[in-house]
């Protein structure tokens, strides 16, 4: 417990010095933040202001970053593909209907910049917008060897998001969910 309560202290105390700049809004309920796992660090900790749900998933991985967005003040969304990820579903689509939700749509293991259906299915069911975000982060640790390439922004080092949306699909139909990841993966690469 308090191992976990350090780490959170240290990374919060990091990501005060970051210099993030936004360019675009950030959104209003109802929404989906879409942006990619690597890069999620600094995303996490802006998009707290929207006072958004965050998915992630039940992996060890993902417990570490539910216990740092946690002390963010997210609520949590518990799931994915290979755990809960029906109940997980369930609930993004009745969140998102009227709240923000926080989704990496490449995670929770990949393929890295591939934005797998989930999220644009959430929207056309809870008809809410998309709203991708790209990071460009100055100064940075890069874990070559994880899946994602993760990256951890240095101290002091600036951060710019690009947040840009995408309507609300038609519908949820494999061309219209098709349609939707193209625009999404178009924007955020």
């Amino acid at each position: 417990m308090i191992k976990k309560a350090v780490i959170n202290l240290i990374i919060t105390a990091i990501a005060k010095t970051w210099r993030i700049k936004v360019f675009g809004d950030l959104p209003k309920a109802p929404a989906i933040i879409a942006f990619w796992h690597g890069s999620m660090l600094p995303v996490w900790y802006e998009m707290r202001k929207c006072k958004p749900y965050g998915v992630v998933s039940k992996s060890k991985d993902g417990q570490i970053f539910a216990d740092i967005i946690s002390f963010w003040h997210y609520k949590l969304i518990r799931g994915s593909s290979n755990d809960g990820g029906k109940e997980a579903f369930r609930e993004m689509v009745v969140r998102a209907a009227s709240e923000v939700i926080c989704i990496t749509p490449d995670g929770p293991k990949g393929t890295r910049h591939k934005f797998k259906h989930g999220a644009a299915v959430v929207a056309a069911r809870a008809k809410c917008p998309i709203h991708c975000v790209t990071v460009d982060i100055s100064h940075k640790k890069i874990f070559e060897k994880s899946w994602d390439k993760f990256e951890f922004p240095l101290p002091f080092t600036r951060i710019e998001m690009t947040v840009s949306v995408i309507p609300v699909p038609q519908s949820d139909s494999p061309d219209d969910i098709a349609k939707c990841i193209a625009q999404a993966e178009d924007l955020m690469k």
